[in-house]
């Protein structure tokens, strides 16, 4: 379901209001570049003029990079011409999200590029809950090295940490007691394991029968499962700012 017709010579879009029941966005870009800097911010609105924050204001290509070890994906590819066509599939729900009455999600898109062709479409599916993914995003600071502790809760169930150099390690204990750590050596053996190409650049060019780099893992963000996780400790280097981002499945 397209929600945004292409549109070209802006850079906000808001308060895009979508009343039907939806799983995904679907955000496709045609440019001189891939989505880079562009922004996100999805709120749902219920009954009583309640907000309740989905994702809240965080870079377009963190949610897709996430969103891709689960049902989401990236794809980006050279069209000729010097046209990038970039397309981000981000996961808003396990099901459509039950919309109903007065109920609606507010989307706003920001820093995009005006040069830019931006369209967006709402992915349906029959299946549909009154529940969604919370992207709860916090920063821990590079000042200094730290040791940081959260606890999990039971709806979690994603964590996402950085790949920028700022994560030293990862401890992570389970209801059923076993404890794990992991370096940031160890994580990108497993996001390769579990998710082999998460990021490929198709830079095809005319004449040619095929030029394409595959960058596999978790190239921008490690990406954990929290199921059965009760807290996790974090060290960093210090220096370098961590995103840590957890996906909770909220009910309304």
């Amino acid at each position: 379901m397209q929600l945004k017709a292409a549109t070209t010579g802006i850079t906000e879009i808001k308060d895009l209001q979508i009343q039907s029941p939806i799983q995904c966005l679907l955000i496709v870009k045609s440019g001189a570049a891939e989505i880079i800097d562009e922004a996100i911010t999805l709120s749902l609105k219920t009954g009583g003029a309640h907000s309740k924050n989905v994702i809240p204001l965080t870079k377009l290509r963190r949610v897709a990079v996430i969103s891709q070890f689960g049902q989401g994906y990236q794809q980006i590819q050279q069209m000729g011409g010097g046209v990038v066509q970039c397309s981000f599939l981000l996961e808003l729900s396990d099901y459509a999200i039950a919309i109903s009455g007065s109920d609606y999600l507010s989307l706003d898109l920001t820093n995009l590029v005006a040069a830019s062709t931006y369209t967006v479409y709402g992915v349906e599916s029959p299946v549909q809950h009154r529940s969604y993914n919370e992207y709860n995003t916090l920063t821990v600071t590079g000042a200094d090295a730290q040791l940081k502790q959260y606890q999990v809760e039971p709806a979690a169930k994603l964590l996402a940490l950085s790949n920028n150099a700022a994560l030293s390690s990862i401890r992570m204990s389970y209801t059923n007691g076993t404890e794990v750590s992991y370096t940031p050596a160890e994580l990108s053996a497993i996001m390769r394991q579990g998710n082999d190409v998460s990021f490929a650049a198709d830079i095809m060019i005319e004449g040619d029968a095929l030029n394409q780099t595959l960058q596999g893992g978790g190239t921008e963000f490690f990406v954990l499962p929290l199921t059965g996780c009760r807290k996790f400790d974090i060290t960093t280097v210090g220096g370098i700012d961590l995103t840590v981002i957890q996906v909770i499945t909220r009910n309304f």
